[in-house]
């Protein structure tokens, strides 16, 4: 009868070289192979008699530990190539980052201004309309549009903290034309 840590010193090496063969990577061949006997480690009382049918089984199951690990590579890589993640550079990042920022910022402060300037100013924010198209669905004049964006905009200035200049900048572009 043969124990694990038998079989662990006596083929650990041959084993990553031949999952190395098949990954191409040297330190994921060593995980695969430790992943195997540590699954096989869970089996209590596991002794061997024929050491070459339990070999042979030691080398399936690491060939089969690296085609799962292959699968799972493809897998991962498909959902990153999906998803975008390799296009996110450090300052695309950034710029996301202070983009979701601002635009929380802008939302606790529109929330915090008079209801009429609150609509006017979120149709024009988030929804993009002109001063036209939310004086036609709220039925106004485009006159009370401008002067309901000027006092919101005024609002704002004081809720706002002053040194939030990329708020600014794209209040000044969003409202230029009131």
């Amino acid at each position: 009868m043969y124990t694990l840590e038998f079989f662990f010193h006596r083929h650990y090496g041959r084993l990553c070289l031949f999952a190395n063969s098949i990954l191409n990577d040297t330190m994921q061949a060593e995980d695969v192979v430790q992943g195997v006997f540590a699954r096989l480690c869970e089996k209590e009382g596991l002794f061997v008699s024929e050491t070459k049918k339990f070999k042979s089984y030691l080398y399936m199951a690491v060939r089969n530990a690296c085609l799962k690990s292959l699968r799972h590579e493809k897998v991962v890589e498909g959902y990153f190539q999906k998803h975008r993640f390799g296009e996110l550079e450090e300052p695309t990042f950034f710029k996301n980052i202070i983009h979701a920022e601002a635009m929380g910022e802008l939302h606790e402060a529109l929330n915090g201004l008079p209801e009429g300037c609150g609509i006017i100013l979120r149709k024009a924010v988030f929804e993009g309309m002109s001063n036209q198209e939310i004086a036609d669905v709220l039925q106004i004049s485009i006159h009370t549009v401008k002067s309901q964006k000027r006092r919101g905009i005024t609002l704002l200035k004081e809720r706002l903290n002053p040194d939030s200049k990329i708020i600014w900048t794209v209040l000044m572009l969003l409202f230029f034309d009131f």
